[in-house]
């Protein structure tokens, strides 16, 4: 009796070890997003702790990124391997931390519960403090607001323009941050922040058109004269959004564009800028004058300023030939509405809607590769190719002002 006894309560121990053990190794589909922001910026989706995407927010995240492992690394890891980048790159620089000292901004969000979100926060930016002492580093890191549920709901419009406010706003926590990793996981193949606004702009009119030619579909004999009328502000409307891409893609691709040669002008001052501060830095730690470095600091500075002021310029000149560009697109657009107010009431404008969506979603690949055929895919590979050498050079210059 006593070894049944015994046997029996063996057996629900071992049963509860178990339940605990199943608990405690159980993996989560929660979600959770980190936003590390300073300059250069990245954005990272968590999954159990573990990263499962990145993207650079700025062009200097994005080069920061490339060819860099941050998936499959702990949420830990990755933000001391961010801190130690930003290091190795002169982003941040080594010496006492004073009032001037860089700050790096630490705000997280995601579909995890309120507790575990404080937990992943509080890790970040430990450790990013601890990267930062370990690192000698003249900078503090601060944990700011949680993102909102807002904040996602924009990604996920701009990553999937068949969706409405409404509908993403109505979606539960978890299937929206779903779609904020396939977003971000589809980002992080652009290596550019004006390539990532116009792949996201493509996508928009692209939608419109198809769903503007399934209208046109629908139209049957009797309708002719409407139907030619409609055909042709389609042409018209397709033609327009050629012109904007191939505008967009001369602008902020081709060698003779003046925003790249700007941005590479820019770039280069930077980076000898970044080296001026170091020497500074160490001269400070080791004791010497730094009359003259200060000056030249601030002869590079000044050139930082002027050439991101010519950067600014070559935007705004390329912004109002835009606006130009998509005042006409939106006008025919408006057109096209007008005549749809004759076409027969039995057409479903909501099915024609859903089968433009439909298309959209079941074609995402299809419209990543026409992006990448309109710029090019030579010329993708030219941009990362220049990033990588911006990214050897400016560690180079670190190195060079440590020695």
């Amino acid at each position: 009796m006593k070894n049944k006894i015994l046997k029996s309560l063996m057996m629900v121990l071992f049963a509860l070890v178990l339940v605990i053990i199943t608990g405690c190794t159980e993996q989560s589909d929660e979600i959770g997003y980190v936003m590390i922001e300073t300059n250069p910026s990245i954005e990272l989706i968590v999954k159990n702790d573990i990263v499962v995407s990145v993207n650079g927010l700025n062009d200097e995240g994005k080069m920061l990124i490339i060819d860099e492992k941050f998936v499959d690394k702990s949420v830990e890891d990755a933000t001391k391997h961010f801190i130690n980048l930003s290091e190795q790159l002169g982003y941040t620089i080594k010496g006492k931390v004073d009032t001037d000292a860089q700050l790096i901004k630490i705000s997280v969000g995601g579909s995890l519960e309120k507790e575990k979100l404080s937990i992943l926060e509080m890790k970040v930016n430990e450790t990013a403090q601890k990267a930062i002492y370990d690192l000698g580093l003249n900078a503090k890191s601060e944990i700011i607001q949680q993102k909102t549920k807002e904040y996602f709901v924009a990604i996920v419009m701009k990553y999937d323009p068949t969706l409405t406010k409404e509908e993403v706003s109505a979606m539960d926590y978890k299937d929206l941050m779903n779609i904020v990793n396939l977003a971000t996981l589809e980002k992080a193949e652009i290596f550019s922040i004006k390539l990532e606004e116009y792949y996201e702009q493509m996508k928009e009119y692209e939608f419109k058109l198809k769903y503007k030619q399934e209208l046109a579909s629908s139209l049957g004999e009797g309708y002719q004269e409407l139907l030619n009328s409609y055909n042709e502000l389609l042409v018209k409307f397709s033609e327009s959004i050629n012109d904007l891409q191939l505008k967009k893609v001369e602008f902020f691709t081709s060698p003779n564009s003046n925003y790249v040669k700007a941005i590479q002008k820019y770039n280069e001052v930077k980076s000898e800028f970044l080296k001026s501060k170091i020497d500074v830095q160490i001269a400070i730690n080791n004791g010497k004058d730094t009359t003259l470095l200060k000056v030249n600091m601030q002869i590079k500075e000044d050139a930082v300023k002027a050439a991101d002021a010519v950067v600014t310029a070559a935007e705004s000149t390329i912004n109002f030939t835009f606006e130009s560009l998509i005042s006409v697109l939106e006008g025919i657009y408006l057109s096209l509405e007008k005549l749809e107010k004759d076409f027969p009431k039995e057409i479903n404008f909501e099915e024609k809607l859903s089968n433009a969506e439909n298309y959209m979603n079941t074609t995402k690949r299809e419209m990543f590769e026409k992006f990448e055929s309109s710029v090019s895919k030579e010329r993708i590979e030219e941009i990362k190719s220049n990033l990588k050498l911006q990214k050897e050079n400016l560690k180079k210059a670190v190195t060079e002002a440590k020695k």
